[in-house]
Parts: structure tokens; C-alpha cells; sequence
């Protein structure tokens, strides 16, 4: 059964009824692969005839060669906006096609963590950034998704190692540690960044930031489309401007107590300090959208 509305609400039901901003990005990225796959829209999946619908959930479900976890979030996905707009199926059986594939990266039906073997492997022919990304993976454990919401100021050196603060903020925050050898690699990152001109003493600066100058500065730049070059240069631009703003947030603290260290004066630092990370949080948030703009030309390239 399916009451009527209009194309509009349809997405919108689906992403402003989530209410964590985690669980939002991981359902949109979830959808967008499956609405690839039957080649419709939201409102016109939905719009189909109840067993039709189903056939194609159930083929979806089977075709994806991926943990059933993994099918299990698909699931939920899907099942969110399907009542999100009044769409009635019958998930008590569309449940029994969430089924995990074998694979080699398992030990009795369950998946594996990698062999010391295996990490040194990759760590082998990983960059520096990728090294360290890869090393809180393995280390902390934390979802893929999680890397590129830690901050700065998320990080809490205990010894000889972090204390990492993941989706601080949200309901779903949580503390993790990781291992010496992470602490190290994450100590040798920010000094690269830092011998690179970027600024990595402000706490709500990034953990990791994108590889854009590696890319913009090569010839890998010229292998893209013109649509991807100029995504890519806003990109870097943007990450040039919101880096300048935390440079001159810097410099600007320096001065700013040089000769008047009053409690008035402190108040007033606040008052603008407020200021500059308002103004530093919308390039952010600029970055973000530029990145996701890259991504998602670089996969309709490749696909």
C-alpha cells in the first residue's frame, strides 16, 4: 500500500527522520548504491508494485557478495524508507536472504582480523598518510566511516599512546585507545603535515585531510576530466582558505595578549576566537561538500 505524495518528501522522509548524523551518512551512501543498481530514484523505486519491489530487495540482497552484517544495514536502509513513506513489505521474509558469502577471510564462517603478515604487507606500500589511517583502523578498531570526523582535539596522549574520542557530540560517542606503535605513526603524520606548511596545533583541526596537493601537484591531475580538474582545484582552494584562517587565528592570539593580559581582554578573546571557528567550521563543512562532489564524478567516471 502506498499513500500518495510528492516526489519531493520522499527523500526528504528518508534522510530527516535519522536522527544521527552517522547513522544519516551511512543509510545515504547504503541507498545510493542500491538505487544505482535498479537505475531509479527513490520516489520511483518506491512506486513500484509491492512484489516487484520485493523481487528486486531480494536480488540485491543475494547479487552483493559482503557480510551479512553488512546485508543487515542494507536492509535497515531500505526498510527505513520504506515506512518512512508508508510502503508496507513483507521484511519478516525478505529478512532470509541476509545471508554472509564465503570468502577466504574467514575462520569458522566468521571473518578474520589480518595476520601481522598481512598489515606489514600493506603498511609496505602505504604513503604516510594512508600508513597512519590504516594503523587506528587496526588498532582501535573503529568503522572506516569514523576517520574522517576525528579532530585534534579528539586526541588525548596517555604515555605512550592516544586516547581517541570517536563522533564526539553525537549519541554514539565513544572512547577508544590505540596501540604504541599507532601513537608513534600518528606522531610522525602530524609532523609531515606540519613540515608541509600545514597547521596541526589547532584542536578542531582534522586528523586526516585529503591528499589533495599529491594530486593537484602531478600528472596525475591531467588523467581527469575537465569536470573533475575544476572539483579538484576548488577543493584545494578551499583547503588553502581554511588553512590561512587558522594561520591567522594564530597569529592573532599571539598579539592579542602581547600587552594586555586582563581578564576583560580574555573575554573578549573569546568572544572572537567564537568567531574564527564559526568561520573555520563553514570550510569545513565547504571542503567536505567539494569532496563529496570528487567522489562521486570520479566513481560515475570509473563505473
Amino acid at each position: 500500500m502506498l499513500v500518495q505524495r510528492d516526489k519531493e518528501d520522499v527523500y526528504f522522509n528518508f534522510v530527516n527522520s535519522i536522527n544521527s548524523d552517522v547513522t544519516r551518512k551511512n543509510y545515504e551512501y547504503c541507498m545510493s548504491r542500491f538505487l544505482k543498481y535498479c537505475n531509479l530514484d527513490l520516489d520511483a523505486l518506491l512506486k513500484l508494485p509491492q512484489q516487484e519491489l520485493s523481487n528486486l530487495i531480494i536480488k540485491y540482497l543475494v547479487s552483493q557478495k559482503i557480510s551479512s552484517q553488512y546485508k543487515t544495514v542494507i536492509m535497515a536502509t531500505i526498510k527505513h524508507a520504506c515506512e518512512m513513506n508508508d510502503v508496507i513489505l513483507n521484511w519478516k521474509k525478505l529478512k532470509k536472504f541476509i545471508r554472509s558469502e564465503k570468502t577466504d577471510n574467514e575462520i569458522n564462517g566468521k571473518d578474520r582480523g589480518y595476520t601481522h603478515e598481512e598489515i606489514q604487507k600493506i603498511l609496505e606500500f602505504s604513503d604516510q598518510r594512508l600508513k597512519t589511517a590504516f594503523l587506528v583502523l587496526a588498532s582501535t578498531g573503529i568503522r572506516i566511516g569514523a576517520l574522517q570526523s576525528i579532530k585534534l582535539g579528539d586526541l588525548e596522549r596517555i604515555n605512550n599512546l592516544y586516547k581517541i574520542t570517536v563522533y564526539r557530540g553525537d549519541k554514539e560517542e565513544y572512547i577508544t585507545f590505540c596501540t604504541p606503535e599507532c601513537a608513534k605513526e600518528i606522531d610522525a603524520y602530524l609532523d609531515f603535515r606540519q613540515r608541509r606548511g600545514d597547521r596541526v596545533s589547532y584542536r578542531i583541526a582534522f586528523l586526516f585531510t585529503a591528499a589533495y596537493d599529491s594530486v593537484i601537484h602531478s600528472g596525475i591531475y591531467l588523467e581527469f576530466s575537465p569536470k573533475v580538474q575544476i572539483e579538484l582545484t576548488n577543493f584545494y582552494s578551499a583547503i588553502k582558505l581554511r588553512n590561512e584562517t587558522i594561520e591567522k587565528l594564530s597569529r592573532y592570539y599571539d598579539t592579542f595578549f602581547m600587552n594586555d593580559k586582563s581578564e576583560e581582554r580574555r573575554n573578549r578573546w573569546d568572544s572572537d576566537r567564537t568567531t574564527f571557528e564559526i568561520g573555520i567550521t563553514d570550510h569545513e563543512k565547504y571542503i567536505k561538500q567539494r569532496l563529496d562532489a570528487i567522489e562521486k564524478l570520479m566513481d560515475e567516471e570509473i563505473t
